[in-house]
């Protein structure tokens, strides 16, 4: 292919994938998560570092970057707009990959499948960091194999750089190091040098040293005040293979079935399952040369790091596979490598793309479509029923949060989390809003509230990581004397 041709089909494919990402952006409510982001965001890139030390899970470097869009406006749209941006500077990077480990049009097929990933679209439209890091880690991958072939200080100073921002974006970029330092102790035997180079020894030394500041005043207090949820092992492990099909970014399959009651549903997902697994095997078993083994120890070498780390250590492990959604461009790689070996079966690689696209797409469609957590109509619903003299509480101290962006001001008075006992009985009626409780009646708060007043409705609005419950109550000697 030409380069003007190459050039007009990898533009064609980068603006598909914008387009892709910028679908719907604003159409699903926020959920707490981004909503914290958007609130970190708003302190300004300065005004975040402590509160973001003290009670977030992450490093600030996406905060900072959100703040600056932030001038752009504070719409489900605006705020969602720079991971958008971030996931689609990662095709390009995925069309560097697939054409070095196969050749132009594996190049282009790779980049083409992540343009359309359901998993990679659907977090391209999340505020939060997980886009960031996807496009940081693989330019990381990137610079570093560059580094190896070329050397010289320019080549690993930019590495060194790329190493630091995937830091600063999330904690997860530690075992992305860990496993670049196997992939160059390896490189390095395989060229018959036995010994890690100086300068990847002096790049990582400066992303580290450059994340110093941080690692004191954040990091310590996150491994002493860990909130990482303690899970079943074994879950876990089964999760990871359904969450690595990159076809549904789901937990629980029941829940996408529940949502989309089509008897094909399932069929369609292990069939798509089961195509991206058996292409990403049969790749890895017929490609040629080293760039297999790569591969295969960027997959699995990450995981693999944070569960004997973290797991034995401290007792929890980074679980979510979007942790790892760096690992997509390499595992697209595989599956091109796949369907190029099928190429002398001319009909069954075109088919199988076809294939692709059209549960990838089905996959997308349902993406746009369900809501993580429906805030924007659980507010509604009270800010529109609510009445003079009535307060509001909530089951933890951050879920007023998406209720407040929503509301803008309107709505019953908000009691705080630690006032609810003292204060509940000042109000002529009081609301409860509970999420992220599997079972409701889990909630301090509510249990309070249900030994104290007199119940008058309970409303369910659901979604794909929590149902938000919405009750209402007359307090106990209101109710007496209403009765």
């Amino acid at each position: 292919m030409r380069a003007n041709g190459r050039s007009i089909a990898l533009a064609s494919i980068a603006l598909l994938g914008l387009l892709l990402r910028l679908a719907f952006l604003g159409h699903r409510s926020l959920y707490s998560d981004e909503v914290w982001s958007f609130s970190a965001a708003s302190m300004g890139p300065l005004g975040l570092l402590s509160p973001v030390a003290s009670y977030d899970l992450h490093p600030p470097l996406y905060y900072m970057v959100l703040s600056a869009f932030l001038a752009l406006g504070r719409s489900e749209f605006a705020i969602r707009f720079p991971s958008a941006i971030f996931g689609t500077l990662t095709i390009p990077l995925a069309y560097w990959l697939g054409r070095r480990f196969l050749d132009e049009r594996g190049g282009l097929l790779v980049a083409f499948l992540l343009a359309i990933s359901p998993m990679h679209v659907r977090y391209s439209q999340e505020a939060r960091m997980y886009s960031l890091i996807a496009l940081f880690a693989t330019l990381s991958l990137i610079l570093l194999l560059r580094a190896m072939e070329r050397g010289g200080v320019t080549s690993w100073a930019l590495y060194g750089i790329s190493a630091a921002l995937c830091l600063y974006t999330h904690y997860i970029a530690f075992f992305v190091l860990l496993t670049e330092g196997v992939l160059v102790l390896w490189i390095s035997m395989r060229k018959g040098r036995f010994g890690i180079p100086k300068g990847f020894l002096l790049a990582g030394a400066g992303a580290l040293a450059s994340f110093a500041p941080w690692i004191y005043s954040a990091l310590i207090f996150q491994v002493h005040n860990t909130l990482l949820a303690k899970r079943s092992l074994l879950m876990d492990l089964i999760r990871l293979p359904i969450h690595f099909s990159y076809f549904f970014p789901i937990t629980r399959i029941g829940d996408f079935v529940t949502q989309v009651p089509v008897p094909s549903t399932l069929a369609i997902y292990i069939s798509s399952l089961l195509a991206c697994g058996l292409l990403a095997l049969y790749g890895l078993l017929k490609a040629k040369g080293d760039w297999p083994r790569m591969a295969l120890c960027w997959i699995l070498m990450p995981p693999l790091f944070a569960f004997l780390v973290l797991y034995f250590i401290i007792g929890t492990w980074p679980w979510r596979s979007v942790y790892y959604l760096f690992e997509l461009p390499i595992f697209l790689c595989l599956m091109v490598s796949g369907l190029l070996a099928l190429s002398k079966k001319k009909a069954l690689p075109l088919l199988l793309i076809a294939f692709l696209t059209a549960s990838y797409g089905f996959a997308n469609a349902v993406n746009y479509q369900t809501e993580a957590e429906n805030w924007r109509a659980a507010t509604a619903f009270v800010v529109a029923n609510s009445a003079h003299g009535d307060a509001i509480a909530f089951d933890r101290p951050f879920t007023d949060g998406p209720f407040n962006y929503y509301a803008k001001g309107a709505g019953p008075y908000r009691l705080k989390f630690d006032r609810v006992s003292a204060e509940y009985k000042n109000y002529e009626r009081v609301w409860m809003v509970v999420a992220h409780y599997g079972d409701p009646n889990a909630s301090s708060v509510k249990r309070f509230l249900d030994g104290h007043c007199e119940g008058l409705g309970v409303w369910r609005f659901a979604g794909l990581n929590t149902d938000i419950w919405v009750y209402l109550y007359i307090p106990g000697s209101r109710a007496v004397k209403e009765f």
